[in-house]
């Protein structure tokens, strides 16, 4: 939302509180055209700090970790269970 209403003031001339007042109309028009399930991802999008591209491949990475940790996870489970049956 920052980046926003600082693109608002530079290329419109607009003033801090008309270029907040422009943005919070902008972002609610658009969220009035959008499910609200997807009225948080508006709002991630304008509260990140870089471009959508950075922000994708952060969410990429957290998921490729999220994927890796239930993997070791998961091997350490059929592991455990294989070497019971094995036992038994």
């Amino acid at each position: 939302m920052e980046e926003l209403i600082a693109r608002l003031r530079a290329q419109a001339g607009l003033t801090e509180a008309q270029a907040t007042e422009a943005a919070t109309i902008f972002v609610s028009f658009v969220k009035s055209k959008l499910p609200d399930a997807l009225h948080g991802t508006v709002d991630s999008v304008l509260s990140y700090k870089g471009t959508v591209t950075d922000q994708a491949k952060d969410k990429v990475r957290q998921f490729s970790g999220e994927v890796e940790e239930t993997a070791r996870e998961w091997t350490g489970k059929v592991a455990d269970f294989f070497n019971k049956k094995k036992g038994s």
